[in-house]
């Protein structure tokens, strides 16, 4: 949505196309976070929200780094806008990274939905 991610589009179990929006527990997909581009899993959390999980320890990244799809998964291309670092914790061997999602739910008209073909 506007050069944003919103969300997934993922089979139902009737086989039918299913937008999960980015605030869907169910929604994840992957991220580079900051300059260094450190890889995590972004997923929701809540509509003001979303976590960075699975960020190697060893990684640098601060509040305020931009989080943007890495397109290492194939769900994005790589660079698509997802939003700002607001929180850093540490969890076992990873970190976790709070994100406030440039996406807001309750502004959008419609959407794109980019399909790949193979």
């Amino acid at each position: 949505y506007n050069d944003k991610t919103a969300g997934i589009v993922r089979a139902s179990e009737d086989n039918l196309p299913l937008a999960l929006l980015n605030s869907d527990p169910k929604c994840s997909y992957a991220v580079f976070v900051g300059q260094l581009n450190a890889p995590g899993i972004a997923m929701g959390k809540n509509d003001r929200e979303m976590i960075v999980r699975y960020i190697p320890e060893w990684m640098v990244i601060k509040v305020g780094d931009e989080v943007r799809t890495s397109g290492l998964d194939g769900l994005f291309y790589a660079g698509l806008a997802v939003g700002k670092v607001t929180e850093i914790r540490r969890v076992h061997a990873y970190k976790e990274a709070i994100i406030e999602p440039y996406f807001k739910p309750f502004q959008p008209n419609f959407f794109y939905v980019i399909e790949k073909n193979n």
